[in-house]
């Protein structure tokens, strides 16, 4: 019995990769939004001690798993972030006059910034559904679905 317990205890090779796609991964976060510390810490900071307050059922912060779901975090925002603006800018890139008239510009604030999170909104519904419908997108969004026992 205690054999199987300090086999289980082990570094695999699948926690070794994860281990160190989360860093490079929160590696290249820092460089390229040097805010990103900030996105992570705040959030861990609201919610855990929320989890904790009013948890369905008891679990330690840092739990097996934990660190496939947040290099699923780092890693699905780095890609969704650069396939989303290359996407954006190739999708433009046809319609690139429609700036000159400037029509955000001549919208008041009010009206600009509900249209603006409709966007938002719209874009991100579209874009999870991509990742549910197209295989290749599926393959890496399919991590996200993976877990074995929710928090």
């Amino acid at each position: 019995m205690a054999v199987a317990a300090v086999e289980q205890d082990r570094p695999t090779t699948f926690g070794l990769v994860t281990g160190l796609t989360f860093v490079a991964a929160l590696a290249i976060a820092l460089v390229v939004r040097g805010n990103a510390v900030v996105g992570i810490a705040a959030p861990f900071l609201l919610f855990v001690p929320l989890e904790k307050l009013f948890a369905l059922r008891p679990q330690r912060v840092f739990r097996h798993g934990l660190l496939t779901d947040l290099t699923h975090l780092l890693v699905n925002n780095l890609f969704s972030t650069a396939l989303g603006i290359a996407l954006v800018v190739a999708a433009l890139i046809p319609v690139f006059w429609i700036r000159n008239m400037n029509i955000v510009g001549s919208l008041p604030a009010t009206v600009a910034i509900p249209l603006a999170a409709a966007l938002v909104v719209v874009g991100n519904y579209w874009g999870h559904r991509l990742t549910h419908t197209v295989p290749f997108l599926w393959r890496f969004h399919a991590v996200h679905h993976s877990i074995e026992l929710m928090d």
